[in-house]
């Protein structure tokens, strides 16, 4: 029930569906497609090491860039910044799918991690900034929940 609410809340106000539309399809593509990843990782010679690394990598690129994109969500509004960040998400997703040996795919994890892995934060910090206080609760730990499912 709650997480209906929480979808009905975002859908209504019209400076959150772009950005949660994004994130879900995003994600959605996302889960299709994941558990096929790393089998691809290790018939390019990855290791269970470098499977490790890979996510270390990306959350990497998450955390360099999402204080820029938190800058720039605040100065130029969420949809140029959300534009970048799939952008570069999308160019890691080709650099991933071209790759030829392992070094294009820690590449690829850290576009992707500057790119894809830190829209989440950049939302979530948007829609906080924009939602009153007394719903903010509601929204932020429902976002944090959608994340986690």
């Amino acid at each position: 029930r709650d997480q209906g609410d929480l979808i009905r809340l975002l859908m209504s106000d019209a400076r959150f569906r772009v950005p949660m539309l994004a994130l879900w399809f995003s994600d959605a593509g996302g889960s299709l497609h994941m558990p096929m990843v790393m089998f691809f990782f290790m018939k390019l010679g990855a290791s269970p090491w470098d499977l490790g690394i890979f996510g270390f990598v990306m959350r990497g690129g998450c955390m360099l860039f999402s204080p820029v994109y938190g800058h720039c969500v605040d100065k130029y509004g969420i949809r140029l910044p959300l534009l970048v960040c799939m952008s570069l998400c999308g160019v890691g997703c080709i650099v991933r799918g071209l790759a030829q040996s392992i070094w294009h795919l820690y590449l690829a994890q850290f576009l992707m991690g500057a790119g894809g892995g830190s829209s989440w934060t950049m939302v979530k910090g948007y829609i906080a900034k924009h939602t009153e206080e007394h719903k903010r609760s509601l929204v932020v730990n429902g976002l944090r929940a959608q994340m986690l499912a």
